[in-house]
């Protein structure tokens, strides 16, 4: 799965998560069995979504002395929002194409934080612009 063309269309950070962890699962791919790989992406993909979720959430899992919270979503302009939405959204969707690697429910989960808390942002999108939902057959 490349990036590349989809990569002016999100922050450098979801860009590089993105192709970072797929250069990760091209490696160990070839190097892991399906059993082995399966759970080190399930833990990547738990820790990316409980981050991003204490973040954007204001959970107190994010330590203020190492990652101070950004501004309350609340604070933000509807263009603002709409920005981290699409760009949570380019996370969860390109790191569910990852092959032999079932959604996992944590990206499940971070699917509906984004939907739940973006909500007015994610309307604003063009149906066409809408991603797919998660398919159910690639659930763990």
């Amino acid at each position: 799965a490349s990036t590349k063309s989809a990569t002016t269309d999100s922050n450098s950070f979801s860009a590089n998560l993105v192709k970072n962890v797929e250069a990760m699962h091209s490696v160990l791919s070839k190097l892991l069995p399906p059993e082995q790989l399966q759970e080190v992406f399930t833990n990547i993909f738990d820790l990316v979504a409980t981050r991003i979720i204490a973040i954007f959430g204001g959970s107190d899992e994010v330590s203020p002395k190492t990652n101070p919270p950004p501004p309350p979503l609340g604070n933000k302009t509807a263009a603002e929002r709409k920005r981290i939405a699409d760009d949570l959204r380019f996370i969860v969707i390109h790191l569910s194409k990852l092959l032999a690697v079932p959604t996992s429910s944590s990206l499940r989960t971070l699917d509906k934080f984004i939907t739940d808390n973006f909500a007015s942002a994610a309307s604003s999108r063009s149906k066409a612009a809408a991603p797919p939902p998660l398919a159910p057959q690639q659930q763990r």
